[in-house]
């Protein structure tokens, strides 16, 4: 039996109407010889993002034959295929259908996700950078806190590392720009910010963002009946906590007791 074609023949692909020339967005593109990426805009935008994240769910339902794994990011959705069961060309004409359907359907929110309201201890040893942040925002340290902790932010992808979590937008403002020099390693919990969102790492890792606080909250753990506890589509609040309450949430970890509040 014959492997399905997995040539690239663009001229196999439905033509695309004058709405979309004029607004080419969201576009499919080859990656690699057995993937697709759905570009669903340039820059980062919430719309844009809900718009990945509504397609991930739709392609989650559909379980198109095939298709191996679903990987959304910022603004792009990558679709793996495995090209024994199915071809690039195939792949690509039931995508465009399901953009379509979605478009005239108006489905390009994010549906119901969990709200969590997250511990973080700003400044110090646990955010080094938060004066230089402060005086890059114009704002005393304190004012800084607030603005930071009262943002409820979306976590718009996971990536670098499991758990990893790029959260935003923050304030138009916070479009602080990235380090010019890579800190060789900040620990897993950091909190980081820069361009208007906020990283919190699950890892060690190197890093061009500056800190600003650090959570007790590991978000990766192979131990645990769900190793991430906060997704992509999920909102986070951050809540500022002591030096002392700090340390009694990492114990509380260390006893494997949740550190994070499930508020919606």
């Amino acid at each position: 039996m014959s492997s399905p074609d997995t040539e690239l023949s663009p001229e196999l692909l439905p033509k695309q109407s004058s709405e979309q020339l004029e607004n080419p967005y969201p576009a499919i593109k080859p990656a690699g010889d057995s993937a697709a990426l759905i570009e669903f805009g340039n820059s980062l935008e919430l719309d844009v993002n809900a718009s990945v994240l509504a397609f991930d769910q739709r392609l989650m339902q559909e379980k198109i034959q095939g298709v191996t794994e679903i990987s959304p990011a910022l603004v792009t959705l990558l679709v793996r295929f495995d090209p024994a069961q199915t071809s690039y060309n195939a792949l690509c004409t039931r995508l465009r259908a399901l953009l379509d359907s979605n478009h005239e359907q108006g489905c390009s929110s994010v549906a119901e996700f969990a709200r969590w309201k997250i511990p973080a201890l700003y400044g110090a040893e646990a955010g080094s950078d938060l004066n230089e942040i402060a005086d890059l925002l114009n704002l005393s340290v304190a004012d800084t806190i607030e603005q930071h902790s009262t943002t409820v932010q979306r976590v718009l992808t996971l990536g670098f590392a499991p758990g990893c979590a790029y959260l935003g937008l923050l304030p138009e403002h916070w479009n602080l720009p990235r380090l010019k020099v890579i800190k060789p390693q900040v620990p897993a919990g950091s909190i980081l910010v820069a361009v208007r969102q906020t990283v919190m790492t699950s890892a060690a890792m190197p890093t061009g963002w500056r800190s600003i606080a650090c959570t007790p909250l590991n978000n990766f753990n192979i131990e645990r009946a769900e190793p991430v506890l906060v997704k992509h589509g999920d909102e986070v609040q951050y809540q500022p906590v002591s030096q002392k309450e700090f340390n009694r949430l990492i114990e509380l970890q260390s006893q494997g007791q949740s550190v994070i509040e499930r508020v919606l």
